[in-house]
C-alpha cells in the first residue's frame, strides 16, 4: 500500500500532537489516536483538552 495524502491531520501520542499533511500507515499505527483531515469527529473532553493544551484550540468546537 502506498501513502495517500489526507489533508491536515493531527497525530496524538500521549499529550504530544503533531500536524502532518501526509501521514503514513506507520505514523497512524504508532499514534495513540489521530484525526484525519477533511473529517469531523466527536471527541472526548480528555481529547479536547490535549488538543487545546497543544495549541490546536481552533480545531475544537464545543457542542452545547
Amino acid at each position: 500500500m502506498t501513502d495517500v495524502p489526507r489533508g491536515q491531520s493531527l497525530l496524538v501520542t500521549g499529550t504530544t500532537v503533531v500536524m502532518t499533511q501526509t501521514p503514513s500507515q506507520d505514523d497512524l499505527a504508532a499514534a495513540s489516536y489521530y484525526f484525519l483531515g477533511g473529517h469531523e469527529y466527536v471527541i472526548s473532553d480528555e481529547q479536547a483538552t490535549v488538543l487545546i493544551n497543544a495549541g490546536y484550540s481552533d480545531y475544537v468546537t464545543p457542542i452545547v
